[in-house]
């Protein structure tokens, strides 16, 4: 009598799109995961301006951030600082449905905070009292910081709206560029506030959570890294490789995952020692 063999075929689990793309992405720092966004190289077009205005605003902007780009950081005063903010403003103004003048108006802004709290540090260590401090920018730190966030939201909800036909490159470098400038602000308040330095210091140095808006100023650390950790992934899909690796290493379920490998090594190890 033959004997029966049965036969085991092994099927390939089936997975969404999504699931996969989420198995890649912890899986692989370095992968680019199926986002859905299309990209299209020869479009040159960004949503809510004219092809013949897209040029006119492009040579108003430049003439802005060149005022920024052409001076070395050691040279930057406060007053080419705020002309080029003004120039950005300005365009704003006048057609306030062009995205990337936020963007580049939110880095400007932050340049400017970053000078201020260069010039107050440089000051709080002259020991000369005799020195008169230069007042201080009628900006305050606190404003900046606001409409900082308020600019790259803005850049972001008028980019972000459904694109069958795919967006330009020029479309998703400044959704990539908004999105990973507010995942760095983010990410950078959490990582401070989070240190022990940070919370146990007596400083009068500015805290961590100054850099916020104060509708973010109260959110713990880890809520604001897991914003920081969206944003991140936002930014990456968008093509930011720099942001899709961070998108990674922030990824609340890379973490879990690797805690749990961590925790599974440690037993092995105690289990391999139980036998020597």
């Amino acid at each position: 009598m033959a004997s029966s063999v049965t036969s085991i075929s092994q099927s390939a689990p089936s997975l969404s799109s999504n699931d996969s793309a989420v198995l890649q992405a912890l899986f692989d720092a370095e992968s680019k995961p199926s986002t859905g966004v299309k990209i299209t190289p020869s479009l040159t077009t960004l949503p809510h301006i004219s092809p013949s205005s897209l040029s006119h605003l492009q040579a108003l902007e430049l003439s802005a951030i060149q005022l920024l780009e052409s001076t070395p950081t050691s040279s930057l005063t406060r007053e080419t600082i705020e002309t080029a903010i003004s120039k950005l403003s300005s365009i704003i103004t006048n057609e306030p449905k062009y995205a990337s003048a936020y963007v580049n108006r939110a880095q400007a802004l932050r340049m400017l905070i970053d000078f201020e709290k260069q010039q107050q540090q440089q000051q709080e260590e002259r020991v000369d009292s005799s020195v008169v401090p230069q007042p201080s920018s009628e900006t305050s730190t606190s404003t900046s910081t606001a409409q900082i966030f308020a600019d790259l939201s803005q850049a972001i909800t008028l980019l972000s709206h459904p694109a069958q036909t795919g967006i330009s490159s020029l479309h998703a470098r400044i959704l990539a560029n908004a999105y990973t400038h507010r995942a760095y602000l983010l990410y950078k308040a959490a990582r401070s506030s989070s240190s022990p330095s940070s919370s146990s210091s007596s400083s009068t140095t500015t805290p961590p959570q100054a850099d916020l808006p104060t509708h973010l100023q109260t959110l713990p650390a880890e809520k604001l890294e897991d914003m920081a950790s969206w944003d991140f992934q936002a930014g990456g899909r968008y093509g930011n490789d720099v942001a899709r690796q961070m998108g990674v290493q922030t990824n609340p379920y890379a973490k879990m995952c690797g805690a749990i490998v961590r925790e599974a090594m440690r037993k092995d190890i105690e289990e391999w020692r139980g036998f020597v």
